[in-house]
């Protein structure tokens, strides 16, 4: 009985080291978290970076197709970079806006922004306004469309 008794404490005590080795390496892991994440951001913002200056040259160079063709997607591109500068200038005042002064007041003097969900990572910020972005740039090429159609058909009624 007392080989079985020193058997159960052997393999509870493996038991305990196997935890605190889960618990150390879990540890470990959700400390290198936010440094993959960032490193994951990076890449993604290279890799897209990367696809946006290929499909620019390829919109704009293309000579298949008619030079007005290349010009109006020329301004496709104007529009669509106008709306990303945009949106991150709305971002640069939205981080401003909540830096505060030495006396706890707000850095603008108003009601700060409503602050980022609970737990919001800087990779789910960029994400967020990623997002933001192409919502943004969604809605103004509706609009150059529905605008486009009106030229267009106003052109055509007043043949």
């Amino acid at each position: 009985a007392d080989a079985d008794a020193d058997a159960d404490a052997d393999a509870s005590k493996d038991d305990e080291g196997d935890s605190a080795e889960e618990t150390a390496a879990a540890a470990a892991a959700n400390a290198a978290l936010p440094a993959i994440l960032d490193t994951l951001v990076r890449v993604n913002v290279l890799d897209v970076e990367r696809a946006a200056r290929h499909a620019c040259s390829r919109v704009l160079y293309d000579g298949g197709v008619p030079r007005e063709v290349r010009k109006a997607r020329a301004h496709g591109l104007v529009i669509l970079g106008n709306i990303f500068k945009a949106v991150k200038e709305l971002d640069d005042e939205e981080e401003q806006s909540v830096q505060k002064r030495p006396d706890g007041e707000d850095a603008d003097g108003d009601c700060p922004p409503p602050p980022p969900p609970e737990g919001e990572s800087a990779a789910d910020r960029k994400a967020r306004r990623a997002r933001r972005a192409v919502e943004h740039a969604m809605v103004a090429m509706v609009e150059e469309q529905l605008a486009r159609r009106d030229r267009e058909e106003a052109a055509e009624e007043s043949h």
